[in-house]
């Protein structure tokens, strides 16, 4: 029986990204994973934001302007934070 409840595929993916809310203002952080439903953010305080939280988050490119979206923080470990998107 597979143990794996995860309705979206992860794919490995280290990208820069901003997250923005009130709290904290804009933190640039990495990603370690991402899926179509969320992402997960490495981060030395994973605290930063209790789960609940909505932020927005934009990818960094120095290519092209990234779309801002938002994300709810659904979890909170000892490496970082899993975020699913928000529908917008």
């Amino acid at each position: 029986m597979n143990e794996n409840k995860r309705r979206h595929v992860r794919i490995e993916l280290p990208a820069k990204v901003k997250l923005i809310h009130p709290d904290i203002g804009e933190v640039v952080l990495k990603t370690r994973d991402v899926s179509d439903g969320g992402v997960y953010i490495m981060c030395d305080n994973p605290g930063l934001l209790p789960v609940g939280s909505v932020v927005q988050m934009q990818v960094i490119s120095d290519d092209v302007e990234m779309p801002i979206v938002a994300a709810k923080i659904v979890r909170n470990d000892s490496q970082g934070i899993g975020m699913e998107f928000e529908d917008q």
